[in-house]
């Protein structure tokens, strides 16, 4: 069965009670948390207490909660994508990338009603500039860097015991930086860990011109999740529900006849249209998410 999701990450106007209570109320039957050195952040002494009352709020309300590591200015207060690097070639980076997802893990681990945690690779190295990266360029390439990833995550597993799901999401311009690599990778990081499994995001599905995304979606091994937004050429980032090209309710559909199952994630971060701040239009979108939902 499909169940219907919300991204509370750009809520960040409201406590954890009033986004979990009011979701609820709407029919969310999922909520992706994201990490952010305000609340969700396992370097803060409230962060273990913090978790245990989002698993109370979930437990009350009989909800799953998704835990999407990818915030912004995690590693910088000044910089927005300093983020963790799971499959970074510096071995520092490397290192933090695998103590800041083992603590989440562990965390996660002792809430009983956490079902996904959801990150990015990362950007495995610079090339020159502070925005040039580097992507695999070669074969050894191509073979390295799904084997750093896959002994990353190996070693947060080894580290934890912990039995809480990953899901890896790609992201246009990292290492994991499509669906498509996902499905050539798959088979190194099914060796590691079988349980590992996609967290696709369809507005990142669209920056790489993965089309047809249903088709792409059930062709996918182990697809843990689907974040859904609606996008609009020439904007960048999410758009209102319903104002864009996406069709959210079809692809809910083609999913539900496709026989797939899970939780499927409606996000809305806002994009120029909007001044890049979704949180400032509050619980508005969630409703036409749900409206969406139920017309599928």
């Amino acid at each position: 069965m499909i169940r219907p999701g919300y991204h509370a990450g750009w809520l960040w106007q409201y406590d954890f009670e009033t986004v979990v209570t009011e979701l609820a109320h709407l029919g969310f039957r999922d909520i992706a948390f994201r990490a952010s050195r305000a609340n969700l952040d396992p370097r803060r002494d409230d962060f273990a207490d913090t978790l245990a009352r989002l698993g109370g709020l979930a437990e009350q309300f009989d909800l799953g909660i998704v835990l999407d590591l990818d915030g912004d200015f995690l590693l910088d207060p000044f910089i927005a994508e300093s983020r963790i690097s799971p499959a970074a070639d510096d071995e520092a980076k490397w290192q933090a990338a695998i103590d800041w997802l083992a603590r989440w893990h562990a965390a996660a681990s002792r809430v009983d009603r956490v079902s996904l945690l959801t990150v990015a690779s990362g950007i495995a190295s610079r090339a020159g500039g502070d925005d040039e990266f580097r992507l695999p360029s070669s074969s050894a390439d191509a073979d390295r860097m799904p084997r750093r990833l896959a002994e990353a995550l190996g070693r947060v597993f080894e580290t934890t015991n912990g039995t809480v799901p990953l899901a890896l999401r790609p992201r246009v311009g990292d290492v994991l930086g499509s669906v498509s690599r996902w499905m050539q990778w798959s088979p190194w990081l099914a060796d590691a860990n079988p349980s590992w499994s996609l967290a696709a995001d369809v507005g990142e599905m669209i920056a790489a011109a993965e089309i047809p995304i249903v088709d792409r979606l059930l062709a996918c091994r182990n697809l843990g999740c689907v974040f859904l937004c609606d996008r609009d050429p020439g904007i960048r980032g999410d758009v209102r529900f319903g104002t864009g090209q996406v069709s959210t309710a079809s692809i809910v559909t083609a999913l539900r006849r496709g026989g797939w199952s899970g939780p499927v994630i409606y996000r809305y971060s806002g994009g120029a249209s909007a001044g890049g701040a979704g949180g400032a239009e509050g619980l508005g979108p969630a409703r036409v998410a749900m409206a969406d939902f139920e017309n599928a």
